[in-house]
């Protein structure tokens, strides 16, 4: 069964957050980039929920996961604190994704580089 986050917040570089999160602020990003990081979030947020396969065991539990993407947008490293089961299924969900988009703005691409992604189902 997919997954109906209760919610997720995606934190890149902590420049950004979105659904459910307090926002946070970097003045050297700008707001036109702000909404970049935004929207990127939220297609991320997206293709990850797209993945996660749930049971109600895991309905209350949270799961905090470190990703590192490549320039290119591949996963090059993740790991994860939590519980444990919801945890390994939002790695495996996020190993699924495969390849992010990033956007051809180099600075916003680095700043999608290491993300700090919470699922609370």
């Amino acid at each position: 069964m997919k997954a109906p986050f209760r919610y997720i917040c995606i934190a890149a570089s902590m420049a950004f957050a979105i659904s459910g999160c307090a926002s946070q602020s970097n003045s050297s990003i700008g707001k036109v980039g702000s909404s970049e990081l935004n929207k990127y979030g939220q297609i991320y947020t997206q293709m990850i929920q797209n993945e996660l396969i749930w049971s109600d065991r895991l309905e209350g539990k949270i799961c905090t996961l470190n990703i590192h993407l490549s320039e290119h947008g591949n996963v090059t490293e993740i790991s994860s604190i939590g519980y444990e089961k919801l945890c390994e299924n939002s790695e495996k969900a996020v190993k699924s994704v495969g390849v992010f988009p990033m956007p051809a703005n180099e600075e916003l691409a680095k700043k999608l580089m290491e993300i700090k992604l919470t699922i609370a189902l």
